[in-house]
């Protein structure tokens, strides 16, 4: 395991094993009662799973090698970051939660989305955002989720983002941090890629523009 670098400072990398008769690299839930693992099949293909007593789920994370994870302080639920488009997106969150003997997926970003994009920048083409888990809230029953301008030259304003205090399981937004009250009030939750946002392209928007969005002119609105 390694310290996440991406977009939570408290998750953790689970990287696949190199090779595939590596033992399969493990992180425990907070109460010993389950774990997530990965494992490289001899395919060359990996994959990652969560144990718990003798059942085991498999988790469908796309083909990142390196997911960030983070379990939440009553072991009753987990999210993993990761991309299915390379390190500049398009990255997704997978939250999972323990309810009636199994572990459940559960999508907790659909509002988050749809609020996110209301606001999105001029892009050369549309496309989402980047969502991804910063940290658990009251245990396991809210979550800070960010939504970030995918950090590519299609658009406005690469790589900034907000951050939405939403309920679990229900996705619904209690409350929206734009960045820089985000940076201001979270900052050790971060991780390095919501810390590097370019805070110029918040308090001067004209700043970050791509010429040939607006005509060739920077500045213009």
């Amino acid at each position: 395991m390694e310290a996440a670098t991406g977009f939570s400072a408290l998750a953790d990398k689970l990287c696949l094993p190199v090779e595939s008769s590596a033992t399969p690299v493990r992180l425990a839930s907070p109460d010993g009662s389950g774990a997530i693992q990965a494992t490289r099949a001899r395919e060359g293909f990996g994959s990652w799973a969560i144990v718990r007593g003798r059942k085991r789920q498999t988790l469908g994370l796309a083909s990142w090698p390196c997911p960030e994870f983070r379990w939440s302080a009553d072991s009753a639920a987990f999210f993993a970051n990761y991309s299915d488009g390379g390190t500049v997106g398009e990255w997704n969150v997978s939250v999972h939660r323990w309810e009636k003997g199994r572990w459940h997926e559960i999508d907790v970003t659909q509002a988050v989305r749809a609020d996110f994009r209301r606001s999105y920048p001029k892009c050369f083409e549309p496309e989402d955002p980047n969502l991804a888990g910063v940290a658990w809230r009251k245990r396991s029953s809210r979550l800070l989720v960010a939504a970030q301008v995918l950090p590519h030259s299609n658009c406005d304003a690469m790589g900034t983002f907000a951050l939405y205090d939403v309920l679990v399981p229900s996705g619904r937004i209690l409350k929206k941090y734009p960045q820089l009250e985000a940076k201001k009030r979270f900052w050790n939750l971060l991780g390095s890629e919501l810390k590097n946002a370019d805070d110029d392209c918040i308090r001067k928007p004209s700043s970050c523009f791509i010429p040939a969005l607006h005509g060739g002119a920077l500045g213009e609105q």
